[in-house]
């Protein structure tokens, strides 16, 4: 059963004094801890359990209890509104073959994509309005050229907190593009896209632990710092990758979630007494607000999960072999794993 409105679970409270707190505002802590807080507030009565025997409290209660509530107040100050924002149409977008010559991070936005920026700029400014924001963007020459078209809409760079940040740079494939590039992708594809790693590069696998670095940035920024409205200007692998990390996706939603286009924003939200934000709607250039996340792909588009094993013992393990196209299959009988 869902807790009552203005509501919060005591393992929330159990956990304040850790270091670490995720998106949904409780992080791990010993089961002792969750015990000694779970039996105080009752105790006090200052909490009650719900039908499913967990302990919730009245969120006024919560801020006023006696301990160590510094990391929730400040984490409850968390922005209102996080928006993720793809650069616009790039030299490499229309001509891939450039990084062959140019370093991936110093291609240029086209005159499209210069475009996409003040447009991109002028639906931000119609999300925001007169509210304070904050742009932290990628170092690529893209996504500042991006950001330099957006915030014309704010009155210029002057006007707004614009701060620098590498970790949510694009994937890194390995500086020059080297001539044997489409057998590298095509050594992807079979592989597995998520896990391969580009020679002398990066896979998604390492932009997602980036993520999670820079995700930590923000809760330890946020206890120090409030800002209305967070917007973050950065590429598309990082952008689908960074949700996985926020919303605890399994990986097989990497290869479910279809792409970002150029220019194409992801609003985030949270109601004003929750820590959770959530998909409130995307808004691509030259159309019209979508309530919800990043759209899926087709079933037909998306690769099968492998088979594994259910844990029966009278279930076989599940082999892998080989195919005739030289890919990794999982097989198995029909009593298999699921």
């Amino acid at each position: 059963m869902a807790q009552g409105l203005g509501e919060t679970c005591y393992k929330a409270y159990a956990n304040i004094n850790t270091s670490s707190m995720n998106v949904f505002g409780c992080c791990k802590a010993s089961s002792c801890q969750e015990e000694q807080a779970r039996s105080a507030l009752l105790a006090s009565g200052q909490a009650r359990t719900d039908p499913n025997e967990e302990v919730v409290m009245d969120r006024a209660v919560f801020l006023t209890v006696q301990g160590d509530t510094t990391t929730f107040r400040k984490q409850f100050a968390r922005p209102k509104r996080l928006i993720l924002l793809r650069h616009g149409q790039s030299e490499g977008n229309l001509k891939r073959e450039i990084t062959k010559f140019v370093p991936d991070h110093a291609l240029h936005l086209t005159e499209l994509g210069t475009q996409q920026a003040l447009q991109a700029g002028e639906s931000l400014k119609a999300i925001i309005g007169d509210g304070d924001v904050e742009f932290i963007h990628s170092p690529y020459v893209r996504t500042v050229e991006t950001l330099n078209g957006v915030v014309r809409a704010f009155g210029g760079k002057a006007t707004v907190k614009c701060k620098e940040d590498a970790y949510i740079r694009e994937q890194d494939f390995g500086n020059f593009d080297k001539e044997h590039m489409k057998q590298v992708h095509k050594e992807k594809n079979q592989f597995g896209k998520f896990y391969f790693r580009f020679p002398d590069g990066e896979s998604p696998a390492d932009v997602y632990n980036r993520a999670g670095i820079f995700l930590e940035s923000l809760y330890r920024r946020w206890e120090t710092q409030y800002v209305e409205n967070v917007v973050i200007v950065s590429h598309e692998l990082f952008i689908i990758v960074f949700l996985m990390r926020m919303f605890r996706l399994p990986v097989q939603e990497y290869y479910a979630l279809d792409g970002v286009p150029n220019c194409g924003l992801v609003v985030l939200e949270r109601p004003e007494a929750a820590l959770k934000f959530d998909f409130s709607f995307t808004w691509m250039i030259g159309g019209e607000k979508v309530p919800g996340g990043i759209k899926r792909k087709p079933l037909e588009d998306v690769p099968e999960e492998y088979p594994i094993w259910n844990g029966d013992p009278a279930s076989p393990p599940v082999q892998s072999n080989i195919d005739a196209l030289g890919r990794t299959r999982s097989l198995t009988s029909n009593q298999g794993g699921a």
